[in-house]
């Protein structure tokens, strides 16, 4: 059952001005999803997905799709990810939203980078980068996507400009959510070369952003990845609370994949 202190908005009740239903049930099933009441967030996105395609709402439905279609790669469900997001990027090419059409293609474009088809996501991620990239947010989470990968094929100086070109981005759009991200790779990045005074500082910077924001998800993996710095240091016992904090919001979350990690 929904949260009845947030209830969905009623039909008949969207004044005429203002945002419209479909657009109030997106920003709705955002919320929950940032707060990991998923369940609550799917009852939204699929609402917003119906309201906006019987309302001829093209950049609604495009987003309220993507969105849906991420939900399923959180859970491990792999094909209606690749099929929502897929849809999502045709309507928004209908509509003439090239954003919107961007961010879908970078959504897919990381499903093809977590499955192991690399030069099929990093050409992804360049047609995200052309279509969308004059948007300072999208850029930045695109410079993001590129960074892990070249940090993954171990070139670690490009990895380190996209991390910064994407961090400068984010923080030229007052984007704490995208800031938090930044600093998580870049711990990442630190933890893997050893650096592990930077790491724990770049881990704690994460923490504190996806605290304020209440970011459960990205708390879990600040979490999680911050406990490989307590293991280095062999603080054993900080390692197993953070794992073990971690593994519970990704329960709560259903993030399966996240879940095998932790």
């Amino acid at each position: 059952m929904l949260n009845q202190d947030a209830p969905l908005a009623p039909r008949g009740a969207v004044p005429e001005s203002g945002p419209s239903r479909a657009a109030v049930l997106l920003e709705q099933g955002r919320e929950r999803e940032r707060t990991g009441a998923m369940e609550d967030a799917v009852r939204c996105y699929d609402l917003a997905i119906v309201t906006a395609a019987h309302a001829g709402e093209g950049s609604v439905l495009a987003e309220a799709l993507r969105r849906r279609g991420v939900v399923h790669h959180l859970r491990h469900e792999p094909e209606p990810a690749r099929e929502l997001c897929l849809k999502s990027r045709d309507v928004a090419l209908a509509h003439r939203l090239p954003v919107l059409a961007a961010e879908a293609i970078n959504a897919l474009a990381g499903f093809d980078f977590e499955s192991g088809a690399i030069e099929a996501a990093r050409e992804g991620f360049y047609e995200a980068l052309a279509l969308g990239g004059e948007t300072p947010a999208l850029r930045a989470r695109i410079e993001q996507n590129l960074g892990v990968l070249a940090n993954m094929q171990g070139a670690v100086a490009e990895a380190l400009a996209h991390y910064r070109q994407s961090l400068k981005a984010y923080e030229s759009v007052g984007d704490d959510r995208g800031r938090a991200i930044a600093y998580h790779n870049l711990g990442m990045m630190s933890a893997d070369r050893e650096l592990w005074d930077d790491a724990d500082r770049y881990f704690e910077r994460c923490l504190e952003l996806a605290g304020g924001i209440g970011d459960v998800h990205l708390r879990g993996l600040g979490l999680l990845n911050h406990s490989e710095v307590h293991l280095a240091r062999q603080q054993y016992e900080l390692a197993r609370r953070n794992a073990e904090e971690a593994l519970g919001l990704f329960d709560r979350l259903g993030a399966k994949l996240d879940k095998a990690d932790a």
